[in-house]
């Protein structure tokens, strides 16, 4: 046992920390796709605004017609604040403490409804905006 720890640290490069290589590989293969999967669902989204910009721009669209609904804005504050009672769940989970596991799952349900709902009153401001999804393309219907 001990000539393999000694052989070990007469090795070339033994006192160095590992490569980016080797620590690349030592990531279990579902991550590594996790991680592959959202850079390119992330490129993806860029792409999809800069040519939403451009088209825009390109097409002389008027902008600020009709002005995004409050709730939305509102339902991303909630939604950030879900994520962060979801992600407390895991670490209390760990500790075993139940009473507290239900108070953070109960909020996160209940923002999550409350979510819902906001995301619900943003769809009838835009209607009454005259802005209707049809499964087309969103436009307004009065012109």
């Amino acid at each position: 046992m001990m000539n393999s720890d000694k052989e070990r640290k007469d090795k070339v490069g033994a006192g160095r920390p590992p490569s980016a290589f080797t620590r690349i590989e030592r990531v279990p293969p579902l991550l590594m796709l996790l991680y592959l999967a959202m850079v390119g669902i992330s490129v993806m989204f860029v792409i999809l605004v800069a040519a939403y910009i451009q088209t825009r721009h390109l097409n002389g669209a008027p902008t600020g017609v009709h002005p995004l609904p409050r709730y939305f804005s509102l339902s991303t504050i909630v939604l950030l604040v879900s994520s962060y009672t979801l992600s407390q769940a895991q670490r209390i989970y760990r500790s075993d403490d139940m009473r507290t596991l239900t108070r953070c799952l109960g909020a996160t349900l209940l923002l999550g409804s409350i979510f819902a709902g906001l995301q619900i009153l943003g769809w009838r401001e835009l209607s009454t905006q005259g802005i209707f999804f049809n499964g087309g393309l969103v436009a307004p219907t009065s012109i």
